[in-house]
């Protein structure tokens, strides 16, 4: 949905079929940006980038993978480079596939007491969701150039300008 957004927002061209996912690209603030969505299953989704970063000559640190993380409440966001999977199966496959020596985007979903985790991050928002994500995703799109223009010291200001935005909604 993210990448979706990103996409429209930036007005890149549509995505093409590519490297077992789709993907468009852009230049935008004399970035060059990637904007891929793997279409294998989560569990293999590391294969496919690493083709695309290889293709390209990306260095994995200058890669940004966005992700769901049911272990943080719906909204919150963390970003940090490198670290373990945490048990997540997409970022498990990226590591075996890119190594650890990229940057992650955690999106909290939260997660139901006593439920099916699969099932539950497989779920559809609920419309309320909807708005709230519609906002963040928003704020997201009109700072990810700041952010990547210099991740490491623009994520502290990107998290802090987003906890005022998450506050309003």
């Amino acid at each position: 949905m993210l990448v979706d957004y990103l996409r429209n927002s930036l007005s890149f061209p549509d995505f093409v079929s590519n490297f077992s996912g789709f993907l468009c690209f852009g230049v935008t603030s004399s970035i060059k940006l990637y904007l891929f969505k793997p279409m294998t299953f989560m569990n293999n989704s590391g294969f496919p980038l690493a083709r695309l970063v290889n293709f390209y000559k990306v260095h994995p640190c200058n890669v940004l993978v966005f992700h769901d993380d049911a272990d943080l409440g719906f909204g919150r966001i963390k970003i940090k480079k490198g670290g373990s999977s945490g048990g997540h199966n997409g970022l498990k496959s990226i590591d075996s596939n890119l190594g650890r020596d990229y940057w992650r985007f955690r999106f909290g979903v939260g997660k139901e007491e006593n439920s099916n985790l699969a099932k539950y991050v497989l779920s559809s928002f609920t419309e309320c969701e909807i708005g709230h994500l519609n906002k963040v995703f928003e704020f997201i799109a009109k700072n990810i150039i700041l952010l990547l223009s210099d991740i490491e010291r623009q994520k502290s200001t990107f998290l802090m300008d987003y906890m005022s935005v998450l506050n309003t909604i």
